[in-house]
Parts: C-alpha cells; sequence; structure tokens
C-alpha cells in the first residue's frame, strides 16, 4: 500500500487473529461506516446476538501500515 495522508486514511475489518475478515473484506473510509458493517453483518449471522463480536478493526498509517484500533468483542446495541 502506497503512503497516504492523514485524510486518506482508511479502515478495515478483521478477525480476532489479525487476519483479512472472510466475509467482509473490504475498506470503508471511516470507523464508524465500518463498524456498522461489522453489526449488521452480526446481527443477521449470529447464532446468539448477544455473544461478543469476534471482529477487529484496523486503521491505515501515513506510512501504508496498519495499526490495531480495537477488537470490539461487545455485541451491539
Amino acid at each position: 500500500m502506497a503512503p497516504l495522508s492523514q485524510a486518506q486514511r482508511l479502515y478495515r475489518l478483521t478477525d480476532l487473529s489479525g487476519g483479512a475478515h472472510p466475509e467482509l473484506d473490504d475498506l470503508y473510509d471511516s470507523f464508524e461506516t465500518a463498524w456498522q458493517d461489522a453489526q449488521v453483518w452480526w446481527l443477521s449471522t449470529a447464532k446468539n446476538p448477544k455473544e461478543a463480536m469476534a471482529i477487529g478493526v484496523e486503521v491505515s498509517t501515513p506510512s501504508g501500515h496498519w495499526r490495531t484500533l480495537n477488537y470490539q468483542c461487545q455485541p451491539p446495541n
């Protein structure tokens, strides 16, 4: 990935091992958009929506790397 400016940060969803999420492998313009997709997917596929979500969120850095922002393990409200 080419270096990005601060304004061009991208977000992606991961599995808990840090790899690309098997069904939500996409780039997002904001944390909120990424997390909203994760919640919609979780609610439509979870056997028990009260279980912890096994989804992480990463953000691109200006140098082209990825940093983990959060492993959201709380169920959506």
